[in-house]
């Protein structure tokens, strides 16, 4: 498994690009 922080740097991505996306429509890559 990985670790927390790993865990918690790939939501941070997702989160920035999710925001860069349009917000719901780039969570919804994942």
């Amino acid at each position: 498994m990985k670790t927390l922080l790993e865990l918690l740097r790939i939501v941070i991505i997702f989160t920035f690009f999710g925001t860069l996306g349009g917000g719901n429509q780039g969570m919804s890559i994942c």
